[in-house]
């Protein structure tokens, strides 16, 4: 298994944080620039230190197979590389990727407000053939307040 750090994780990019404030931050991958095996872990984007998911959506741009993921926090620190583990507090393992995804799932609403950042997982159910990722991103539109 291996890791494939999104560029916003790569680029550790700054954040507003406001108290009481509702925040957006749209993480973004192009499956295209690497990520093509299932059971590869993308390291997409993160929950801020301090906030608490206030909504969100998986917008998945070309992705028309049957493909399913699973989305949650990974375990570790954001950016690492090495043995992490990812839970399914945005998505089940069930969840089809054939058009976006209104956040429902109440473990991602559930989350405590901690002191680090916390990075967000994405695993495939199956491959992504390099040569049919050309156009095929995953993003994800976060909603997150303090």
């Amino acid at each position: 298994m291996a890791i494939i750090h999104s560029p916003a994780i790569k680029a550790n990019l700054p954040r507003p944080q406001t108290h009481g404030a509702v925040h957006f931050h749209r993480f973004v991958h192009d499956l295209a620039a690497g990520f093509v095996a299932s059971g590869n872990i993308l390291e997409l984007g993160y929950v801020p230190a301090f906030a608490r998911v206030s909504g969100f959506m998986i917008n998945p741009v070309g992705l028309v197979d049957s493909s399913t993921i699973s989305m949650g926090i990974l375990t570790g620190v954001v950016g690492a590389d090495g043995s992490r583990t990812q839970g399914t507090e945005f998505a089940a393992a069930s969840t089809a990727i054939t058009a976006a995804i209104n956040g429902s799932r109440f473990a991602a609403f559930d989350l405590d407000r901690v002191d680090y950042d916390r990075a967000i997982g994405v695993t495939f159910s199956a491959d992504i053939a390099a040569a049919a990722a050309a156009g095929k991103k995953l993003a994800l539109h976060l909603f997150y307040h303090n």
